[in-house]
């Protein structure tokens, strides 16, 4: 961990869940991932259902918006590393 947040780092594809859901179907399987490119070494990933309504894509955008900004807010820093 570096400063209390977790550095996350995947491989070219997005590895599989290992817990199950109890029909035994991989719970992501009916999810999309897009890829998020933090930088040369560092990489997240945003998994969304494969077909989203209208309703819960603005309510995902919402969502996105808020964790965005507090991530500038406690995160950014005016200094270059």
């Amino acid at each position: 961990m570096e400063n209390g947040h977790e550095n996350v780092k995947l491989s070219s594809q997005p590895p599989l869940p290992s817990s199950r859901q109890q029909n035994g179907a991989n719970p992501l399987a009916n999810h999309r991932y897009f890829p998020l490119y933090l930088s040369n070494n560092d990489r997240a990933v945003l998994y969304v259902p494969s077909v989203i309504s209208s309703k819960d894509f603005d309510l995902l955008k919402k969502q996105i918006e808020m964790q965005l900004m507090v991530i500038h807010a406690t995160s950014v820093s005016d200094e270059a590393r």
